[in-house]
């Protein structure tokens, strides 16, 4: 009676364990998450195959002691060696600018890696050494035209339906924009008009909150399919089966929730996009863990799945943080654009930032880290904003502008 009474016991253990282990809760409801269907025209585009050809032709000719170190410090010749070494990638990425079939929603663009491309790095100094280049040949509006290119080309970018790994790339680009640019207002002999000109050009390459919106929906989907492989009903799935399921255990990964985690996670990273960063709660905090510290102790039935989900989602989270602070940049760089245009009209800085409201600018600039007007100090000549420590200490003026993000400066003079 006792081996019988232990059997059963054992077996009942055994049954409990498997419906908590093996067992796993139905497909979440993800509809809100779906992004907007693809184009299929009949007519590939050519502009993926362009982005191609120019990122396998850049060459970033630079030795170790130079990497890190802005363009604008290169000796001439170095400049000029790399401009002469990047003709061809130049010209394969003027023709990409110059292209309007893009079809940002064809599937070739979700067909391949893009973003993992090792020749990024190379083609982002390449244009810095076009933009320095140029401007050390006192070709200012050349200089500047071709920095305001890469944060154009960074904002065209967005659009894309790609892999996640193509996003950042386009703040990367964004961001060498930005330092260019701040750098070269500082001593900038354009009159006010031209600057103008270039003011508005720049404005319109704006990191945009709505792209970033819409990216996510993508990336769910892409995540989606890593983890429970295609759906017969999607159309994205459909027309990009290069995509592949990721391998996990079937014991401490579920799949279903794991999938969910995501949901809960993509919903929460759409919702902070359209807050100012200073409003912005962290919460996946409360859906994975802080990064690296994932919910659930060793043996709990999804652990493998919420390890995953929070390293999967943290990267998310931090592309969020990191184009809030890319925003803050752009309002930076067009406040010195304004300064320098009003320093070219009346000959003196701005007594206060309030001074360049209505002629250079509609409304006076707000600070997005803590909504309120950007910091500003004429007798220094700094412009500055809280950062992401939303506290003011006064500006920093790094060696390479806008390079701090707890407090991102620049200089008028």
């Amino acid at each position: 009676m006792s081996t019988f009474m232990a059997l059963a016991l054992s077996a009942f253990i055994i049954t409990a364990l498997a419906l908590v282990y093996l067992q796993d809760q139905s497909a979440p409801d993800d509809a809100d998450l779906a992004p907007e269907p693809p184009l299929l025209n009949p007519t590939t585009p050519k502009a993926p195959d362009r982005l191609r050809l120019a990122l396998e032709a850049s060459k970033p000719v630079i030795s170790a002691d130079k990497q890190g170190q802005p363009a604008w410090e290169w000796d001439t010749p170095l400049l000029s060696r790399t401009v002469e070494a990047n003709a061809t990638a130049y010209d394969h990425l003027r023709d990409l600018m110059s292209d309007d079939d893009w079809q940002p929603r064809h599937p070739v663009w979700s067909s391949v890696d893009t973003g993992s491309h090792p020749g990024w790095e190379a083609l982002a100094i390449a244009k810095s050494a076009a933009v320095a280049y140029f401007a050390r040949r006192g070709e200012e509006q050349l200089a500047f035209d071709t920095a305001i290119e890469m944060a154009a080309f960074g904002r065209r970018l967005q659009a894309l339906h790609a892999w996640p790994t193509l996003y950042p790339r386009t703040v990367e680009l964004h961001e060498r924009a930005c330092e260019l640019i701040a750098h070269m207002l500082r001593t900038t002999q354009l009159d006010s008009y031209r600057l103008g000109q270039l003011q508005f050009l720049f404005e319109r390459s704006t990191p945009s909150d709505t792209a970033l919106r819409d990216a996510l929906n993508r990336y769910y989907r892409f995540e989606r399919r890593l983890i429970i492989g295609p759906r017969s009903d999607d159309a994205w799935d459909n027309a990009t089966p290069e995509i592949p399921l990721i391998k996990h255990g079937k014991i401490f990964f579920k799949p279903n929730s794991t999938l969910q985690i995501f949901v809960t996670g993509f919903r929460s990273l759409k919702n902070e996009v359209v807050k100012v960063p200073y409003a912005r709660t962290q919460p996946l905090n409360a859906i994975v863990g802080p990064q690296g510290m994932p919910q659930g102790n060793l043996g709990s039935p999804n652990i493998s799945g919420n390890r995953y989900a929070n390293q999967r989602l943290w990267s998310y989270g931090k592309l969020v943080e990191r184009q809030g602070l890319q925003s803050t940049r752009h309002i930076i760089v067009l406040t010195l654009f304004a300064t320098r245009r009003f320093i070219a009209d009346t000959g003196r800085a701005p007594k206060t930032l309030s001074e360049l409201v209505p002629k250079y600018f509609t409304d006076l600039p707000i600070d997005p880290c803590n909504g309120q007007a950007l910091s500003y100090d004429p007798l220094r000549g700094l412009i500055w904003s809280v950062g992401m420590d939303f506290s003011d200490a006064g500006g920093h003026l790094s060696s390479v502008p806008l390079s701090d993000g707890y407090e991102p400066t620049v200089s008028i003079k």
